[in-house]
């Protein structure tokens, strides 16, 4: 799947998209990249190859395709995502909640996630 195609995966709470973008995390004085897999305009699910435990605050820049500048938020890591593997390191993957993002950049993915769902229906 190419960082174009995107699909949409339903979750509890709000619609999410399918992604591959890359993210960079600043965390406990370093920066970890990473790739968001999913997102919607609360959250998203991260793979990193270091992990950032449960309840950890973070910040974090999100580059969105075709897009000047990233999504920057405050993050907080609210459930681990383990892989099925036998490999003990990375990449780990975690939930996060945006605790603080801008207007703009919640609508910017309110938007992609909904074109992506008119993308899914057939509906343009």
């Amino acid at each position: 799947m190419s960082v174009l195609e995107a699909k949409v995966v339903e979750n509890r709470q709000h619609s999410r998209a399918k992604v591959a973008w890359p993210v960079f995390a600043e965390y406990d004085r370093k920066i970890i990249n990473g790739e968001a897999i999913n997102i919607s305009h609360s959250g998203a699910l991260i793979l990193t190859q270091e992990p950032i435990e449960p309840g950890e605050v973070f910040e974090m820049a999100v580059s969105v395709p075709f897009r000047y500048r990233p999504i920057r938020a405050i993050a907080e890591v609210m459930r681990p995502q383990t892989a099925s593997s036998d490999v003990d390191y990375g990449p780990y993957g975690m939930g996060v909640q945006f605790i603080i993002i801008s207007d703009e950049d919640r609508d910017l993915i309110l938007s992609r996630v909904a074109g992506h769902l008119d993308k899914k229906s057939g509906a343009y």
